[in-house]
């Protein structure tokens, strides 16, 4: 099977837009899905800086907000530096569930792109278009 210039870009396009088209709407979701008492408990001053909470509100930066919401609870070590312990106290169990199963998705979804597009330029390599 010959691949071609256009068919590697079609497929790397494909990969962008598949991640636009369902990450952007699944993260906005999430973000209305947040309980308003975990992001009136953890986004203010202690933890964020001023410029941050009016940075992070905003379209489109709230998807960053919802982000980072989202690997605090996922992996709660890694939002230590900035003093937020025991994340889990002030969420809701269908919260946490909702949030693992979506990063779950995101990690498999983005590393299946990353597999797809790297396994098609080997094979771009491998066998180059005759000419």
């Amino acid at each position: 099977m010959q691949i071609t210039a256009f068919g590697l870009t079609y497929i790397f396009f494909a990969g962008a837009i598949s991640w636009i088209i369902l990450i952007i709407p699944l993260t906005t979701l999430l973000r209305y899905l947040t309980p308003k008492t975990f992001s009136d408990k953890y986004f203010c001053e202690p933890y964020f800086s001023h410029f941050e909470i009016k940075f992070y509100t905003g379209i489109p930066y709230y998807l960053l907000r919802t982000q980072i919401f989202m690997w605090t609870i996922n992996f709660p070590g890694r939002i230590q530096k900035r003093g937020i312990v025991n994340v889990h106290d002030g969420c809701p169990k269908w919260f946490i569930m909702a949030n693992r199963i979506y990063m779950w998705w995101l990690l498999i979804h983005l590393g299946g792109v990353f597999l797809l597009m790297i396994g098609l330029s080997v094979a771009a390599w491998i066998f180059p278009p005759v000419s």
